[in-house]
């Protein structure tokens, strides 16, 4: 089912609109996204209605703004466009008119090294997959992706690991319907909450507010192999048989076990183990008991937790597989002893 614009801070109809406006095409049946994204989301969105407030976009309509100012940039934009409308034409048997217009796109080319924001479609056992990458550079033979985000995102493994799979899945198509190599991948990521202030403080923080990424690539007949298994996921969800999300595709954080004191609301040491952490706990007792200190040491479970769901899953509120991971952390949350 589509979802439902909403409008709650009564923001100016020009600002709706465009934020509201979306320019993706997909020629097929579905989607890059769409098929490394979990099959249990796309089922949620077509069985429910769910509304969507414009200010929820915000983060996707500045990186639709990113794309357009970048594309524009490109000498060969009006290039490319001839070079649509020339196929279209092949399409349509008039030969002559599309051999005129390939003819001039060639003659008025300035750089015809780069290949930017292209369309390609490509077939997986009966189904057609689509999308969009942004900058293929011939001479370097490097995928180049641009991202709006935050440091968070920026460098969260879970969100690199998406990026990854969504940008060699461009790869493979690139290879089979190009016939062009793919060596090298990279994503430029733009920060829209870097601020200059936390360089000092925080030594990791990214130095700039605009850094670039290399990108792990895979090779090819694993990720053919890769895509053929995700259509499948896809087509059986479609016909009724949907999996849960796993742990990597709700962006979750590793599960930790915090060492904290009676009343404490800091945790004093992190541990992924949950043994070590009681043998902390209990050398912290064990010292306070000699010392006569009344203060006790408790361990804290903190269960991992699924990002995706808790921030970014339009539908998660339809969703049995969030609804229990709620109801599980109800049940098992700690309490803090008494004094």
């Amino acid at each position: 089912m589509p979802a439902k614009f909403t409008n709650k801070f009564n923001l100016p109809s020009e600002v709706f609109d465009s934020i509201r406006y979306d320019g993706h095409i997909t020629n097929g049946d579905i989607s890059v996204t769409t098929l490394i994204d979990p099959p249990q989301i796309k089922i949620l969105k077509k069985n429910n209605t769910y509304d969507i407030d414009i200010t929820d976009m915000f983060a996707a309509f500045l990186g639709t703004a990113l794309h357009s100012l970048l594309e524009k940039a490109n000498p060969n934009l009006n290039v490319r466009r001839i070079r649509e409308a020339a196929e279209v034409f092949v399409v349509l048997g008039k030969k002559e008119v599309a051999n005129k217009l390939f003819a001039y796109a060639n003659s008025i080319a300035q750089n015809d090294n780069e290949i930017c924001e292209n369309t390609i479609s490509m077939e997986i056992d009966g189904t057609i997959l689509s999308g969009t990458f942004d900058r293929y550079i011939k001479d370097l033979m490097k995928l180049r992706d641009y991202k709006s985000t935050t440091v968070n995102m920026a460098t969260n493994i879970s969100i690199i690991k998406h990026w990854t799979l969504q940008l060699n899945t461009y790869a493979s198509m690139i290879r089979e319907m190009l016939d062009l190599p793919v060596m090298e991948i990279e994503v430029v990521v733009f920060m829209k909450d870097w601020t200059k202030m936390k360089i000092m403080s925080n030594p990791s923080y990214p130095k700039t507010p605009i850094m670039t990424i290399p990108i792990k690539v895979y090779d090819h007949g694993k990720m053919m192999d890769y895509l053929k298994k995700r259509v499948r996921v896809h087509k059986m969800a479609d016909e009724g048989t949907v999996l849960g999300c796993t742990t990597g595709e709700t962006w979750s954080n590793a599960e930790m076990f915090a060492l904290k004191l009676v009343g404490g609301k800091k945790a004093l040491t992190l541990f992924e183990n949950e043994k070590e952490a009681e043998a902390a706990k209990n050398i912290k007792n064990g010292r306070s008991m000699e010392t006569n200190d009344k203060k006790r040491y408790f361990v804290e479970h903190r269960k991992s937790q699924p990002f995706r769901c808790e921030k970014y899953c339009q539908v998660s509120q339809f969703c049995s597989q969030y609804t229990k991971y709620k109801e599980d952390l109800l049940k098992e949350s700690t309490l803090e002893p008494s004094e």
